[in-house]
């Protein structure tokens, strides 16, 4: 295993896999303030050269955290197909990329390896790829969950509804419920974050809900991990293929915080990145504007345009009962959209 390489002239020689793994990762500010991060963007690339040339086998006999040590670590590999992983584990990470990437390699195909796969190796593939490769590999895999409904079918892209209010006010909640069903949101799931999570309060809650939560969020802790939009797009991207990858019915939550350097804009154009990449489903949010957590993502707005943009439509039994309730027609919305009303009349 070398853990070293020359580059215009200069070698650059890395202690651990580890440490191969930290510095070839794209810039974070979350990297920078915990000490790990390339010192400049020739280590950065000499970290990735280095990654590229080691093995599956080598990064399964060096884990981030040690075995012994470690809970989460011990269930990662003992879970391992160990047959699968033998029959790829002297291929390089830069050779598993080319392998998903290959126009002749498919859903099945890429399903089978990542059985035999770590989370190690599946983050240092990410670290080779560029936003692109993230898009086109992630585009590849099908992940569909069922509950009372199948999330993730071909042709879907779904909507967490998520009606916070910053004081747990019932009435409140119901008001974005009914708002954000008018515009066809809600079909993956309608999850509540209580801002008070007292007894009392979760119980009034429990009393009128059923809640049922799921999701990853980018850019919600902010600059000290992310510092822009560049790293939160990026983010977004590396979260959704490796979750995929993983054998997970993945979501997003695009979102931001205000004293990041991001807007909208950025979190529109991340929402259409995943849209094309496979996402299954983003966020709805009244106005993309929690004012509870107090943070950005998407409304409701963004998830009826990107199913129009891409010809995407909601879970079937979700689109069959907007149809019912005037909502929807033939896959598009209504004049009805919008209109929270027709809920109470």
């Amino acid at each position: 295993m070398i853990l070293k390489t020359k580059l215009f002239g200069k070698t650059y020689q890395f202690s651990s896999v580890k440490e191969v793994l930290a510095k070839a990762n794209e810039e974070k500010s979350g990297d920078k303030l915990a000490g790990v991060a390339a010192t400049s963007a020739e280590e950065r690339v000499a970290a990735k050269v280095v990654l590229s040339h080691l093995t599956l086998n080598d990064l399964f006999n060096n884990p981030v955290v040690d075995y012994e040590e470690d809970e989460v670590t011990r269930i990662i590999i003992d879970q391992v197909n160990m047959r699968i992983f033998g029959m790829i584990k002297h291929w390089t990470v830069a050779e598993l990329r080319e392998y998903i990437l290959s126009d002749k390699t498919g859903d099945f195909e890429i399903k089978y390896i990542s059985r035999g796969l770590t989370a190690e190796m599946i983050a240092a593939v990410c670290k080779l790829m560029s936003n692109m490769d993230l898009i086109v590999g992630a585009k590849k895999i099908h992940i569909e969950k069922t509950a009372n409904t199948t999330i993730g079918r071909a042709g879907t892209f779904s909507n967490r509804l998520q009606p916070n209010h910053p004081t747990d006010d019932v009435d409140g909640i119901m008001a974005s419920v009914m708002e954000g069903l008018s515009y066809g949101a809600g079909d993956a799931l309608i999850g509540l974050n209580p801002v008070d999570d007292s007894t009392e309060s979760v119980k009034r809650c429990l009393d009128k809900f059923d809640p049922f939560l799921v999701n990853t969020v980018v850019g919600f802790i902010g600059p000290e991990y992310l510092y822009d939009s560049k790293q939160v797009i990026r983010a977004g991207l590396e979260d959704h293929f490796m979750g995929k990858l993983t054998g997970l019915s993945m979501g997003c939550d695009v979102c931001y915080t205000n004293h990041m350097k991001a807007d909208q804009n950025d979190m529109e154009n991340l929402a259409v990145l995943l849209t094309s990449a496979g996402c299954t489903y983003i966020m709805g949010i009244p106005h993309g504007d929690d004012v509870m957590l107090n943070y950005q993502t998407t409304g409701f707005h963004e998830t009826a345009t990107v199913r129009e943009l891409f010809g995407l439509r909601p879970i079937k039994e979700f689109e069959g009962w907007m149809e019912k309730m005037g909502l929807m027609e033939n896959g598009k919305l209504t004049s009805l959209a919008g209109d929270a009303s027709v809920f109470i009349k």
